[in-house]
């Protein structure tokens, strides 16, 4: 076992690209289990990194998390609510008052 794993570090290190191709394998494969996409994520797990680099162009570039970035939770419901506060303060209406 302690040899098997002082080989993987020894192939891990030989090669550095393996760490960076399955760093982006996991990646993607959270991101297909996080939006449900179970059939990619199980030719993510099976394949090599060449199903996570097409996962990468056919779904997630396409996906609104990708061209929305980083978001801490909450920060939609804070800026509804900003919007909101400003149609509350321009029109003076009931309709966003009971939103």
């Amino acid at each position: 076992m302690l040899h098997g794993l002082l080989y993987l570090f020894q192939v891990a290190f030989s090669y550095p690209w393996l760490i960076v191709v399955f760093v982006f394998q996991v990646w993607m494969f959270i991101h297909a289990v996080r939006q449900g996409e179970w059939l990619w994520a199980f030719f993510i797990i099976i394949g090599s990194g060449f199903a996570a680099l097409c996962y990468f162009f056919f779904v997630y570039r396409g996906s609104v998390s990708a061209t929305r970035g980083f978001e801490l939770p909450g920060a939609q419901k804070r800026r509804r609510i900003k919007e909101l506060e400003a149609q509350i303060h321009h029109l003076d209406k009931p309709h966003p008052n009971f939103q």
